[in-house]
């Protein structure tokens, strides 16, 4: 499988190794990031499926909180990238879908 198009739970297993590494094998768990990042309320509502090329693809659960999570992409980007220690996450691409 071509590495741009790994799914995101590979991705995310080597970011999580990377982490490790650097802070002497801390514990990651990236929907606690993705929580941190949205919020309690939001992570609910929502559901990350994969990375692929930069873009993470997002399941959220109505239109509304759709909308609103676009509004807030660019800081979002910005605190997973942040928490993460990488800038591999590029773009975010929501969709309604099952959570």
């Amino acid at each position: 499988m071509n590495k741009d198009n790994a799914p995101l739970k590979d991705v995310l297993k080597g970011l999580i190794d990377k982490i490790e590494k650097k802070e002497g094998g801390r514990d990651v768990d990236f929907f606690e990031l993705w929580k941190g990042a949205v919020g309690k309320d939001a992570s609910e509502h929502t559901k990350p499926k994969n990375l692929r090329s930069g873009k993470l693809s997002v399941n959220v659960s109505d239109s509304s909180r759709l909308y609103e999570l676009t509004l807030k992409k660019n800081e979002i980007i910005r605190r997973l990238n942040k928490q993460l220690k990488t800038k591999k996450i590029k773009e975010i691409r929501f969709r309604i879908g099952e959570i």
